[in-house]
């Protein structure tokens, strides 16, 4: 997948910030969910980027999210899949689909879950260090569709280069293995 076309997905009545408006956590949090199963029914297609995401002490995802795919037509599936979800449809809403210009050559930034290795982990050193870190990211509460149990998905966001073959993992994240970054476009 090249991202080639994105739009985005805004919390109608929603900000990160401000008083008045509905929280968007919430909201955030079960469109990803929905996201999530329809980029596992179609791998290696779809991108996320979350353009208005704050780190730090007010760390949070923010009220847009924006999905990327190589073609409209891929993007297409994700809207009809939205638009026809009474869990979410009322809640958000999409913007017309936008090409990346081809000789983009702004910033990039690359969009992964942060792991925090559990207590039994060979991992165990570095897990202080990772929770501390992680308490300056922001992250989703997010049910396990398998075991049903309860998780954080930390978000981490880091400067990145263009990549010509991205293989997002099916929460539309890069992966170590498989790094990548997302035009930052306007």
């Amino acid at each position: 997948m090249t991202p080639n076309e994105y739009f985005n997905i805004e919390i109608r009545g929603a900000s990160s910030s401000g008083g008045g408006r509905i929280p968007a956590m919430p909201v955030v949090t079960r469109l990803v969910s929905i996201l999530h199963g329809i980029f596992r029914a179609h791998p290696d297609m779809f991108a996320l980027a979350f353009p208005r995401m704050t780190t730090g002490e007010f760390r949070h995802p923010g009220h847009v999210v924006r999905v990327f795919a190589q073609s409209r037509d891929d993007l297409d599936l994700v809207h009809k899949d939205l638009s026809g979800n009474e869990r979410i449809a009322g809640y958000v809403r999409t913007d017309y689909p936008k090409t990346v210009p081809e000789k983009f050559n702004g910033l990039w930034k690359e969009y992964r879950r942060y792991r925090i290795p559990g207590n039994g982990s060979r991992l165990g050193k570095c897990r202080d260090y990772r929770l501390k870190r992680a308490e300056e990211l922001p992250f989703l509460r997010l049910v396990s569709k398998g075991n049903r149990n309860v998780f954080s998905f930390h978000i981490e966001e880091r400067e990145g280069e263009r990549v010509d073959n991205c293989q997002p993992d099916s929460y539309g994240f890069s992966v170590p293995s498989r790094a990548f970054a997302l035009p930052v476009v306007q």
